[in-house]
């Protein structure tokens, strides 16, 4: 960078320096992933596949059964394979320990 620039530069950022003072910040962050990229924490395959329950039967019943549940929490899991985890354990989310209420179905 050029001499000149730089002065210039720095000239600019102590104008706005002067004018502006920061006081207070709160950073808000906001993030999410891809429903492809989105794995069951139950049997680790991809939502948009079927849950291992689905991939051993060769029954079209159960593999158009195969929907996803989202949580109020919002982690999703294959229907077969939360069922089957809230039998065998406390009607809690497998990956945040909440009471794990259905707040939505699809596919």
């Amino acid at each position: 960078m050029s001499d000149d620039l730089a002065a210039a530069l720095g000239a600019a950022a102590s104008a706005v320096d002067s004018m502006v003072t920061l006081r207070k910040w709160n950073a808000v962050a906001y993030w999410s992933f891809g429903e492809r990229d989105a794995v069951c924490a139950v049997c680790r395959n991809q939502l948009d596949e079927v849950c291992i329950h689905c991939a051993v039967t060769s029954d079209s019943v159960a593999l158009d059964a195969c929907s996803i549940l989202w949580g109020v929490c919002n982690h999703a899991y294959h229907a077969h394979c939360i069922v089957k985890f809230l039998k065998q354990s406390r009607d809690m989310c497998p990956l945040d320990g909440s009471t794990f209420i259905v707040a939505r179905t699809g596919r």
